[in-house]
């Protein structure tokens, strides 16, 4: 490994962040006061969905091979 490829790795694992849930919520609502959601088209909706499919990926237990 040469110089440069350490000094990265080793900023890296000093940049790393560990994160732990603080609360839970069981629903969240979705509001807009004067038009009906898009799911398509909705920035904030998307976002939901995107949060939900990384959260998933990220709660997996890995399987273990023997």
């Amino acid at each position: 490994m040469d110089t440069d490829a350490e000094d990265e790795a080793e900023e890296a694992s000093e940049s790393a962040l560990d994160l732990f849930a603080s609360s839970q919520f069981k629903s969240f609502l979705l509001w807009h006061p004067d038009i009906p959601v898009d799911t398509g088209k909705d920035e904030y909706m998307s976002s939901i969905g995107e949060w939900i499919k990384i959260a998933s990926v990220l709660h997996q237990v890995p399987s273990v091979i023997t």
